[in-house]
């Protein structure tokens, strides 16, 4: 026995191309200018080497991004004096 249905075209609305959607939330809020940073660098760390950065960055109270901006701005100081 073959069942045989049958389908009904409904017309649909075109989307909008400019159409505002709705959206879910605030969102995370932009980020003053000052406050941006503008670049980003990869670095690859053995499981000892971020262990003591972490650790580090623990002792100073901060991130560890930002323990290593720490340390590269020591880095530099020291290279200029």
């Amino acid at each position: 026995m073959i069942c045989v249905r049958q389908i009904q075209w409904v017309a649909m609305e075109p989307m909008q191309p400019n159409a505002k959607r709705k959206r879910k939330g605030p969102g995370r809020p932009p980020l003053a200018p000052t406050k941006r940073r503008g670049d980003r660098v990869t670095l690859r760390f053995t499981t000892k080497e971020l262990a003591q950065l972490q650790h580090l960055a623990d002792g100073w109270g901060v991130k560890i991004g930002e323990a290593l901006r720490r340390c590269f701005a020591k880095a530099v100081e020291k290279e200029g004096s």
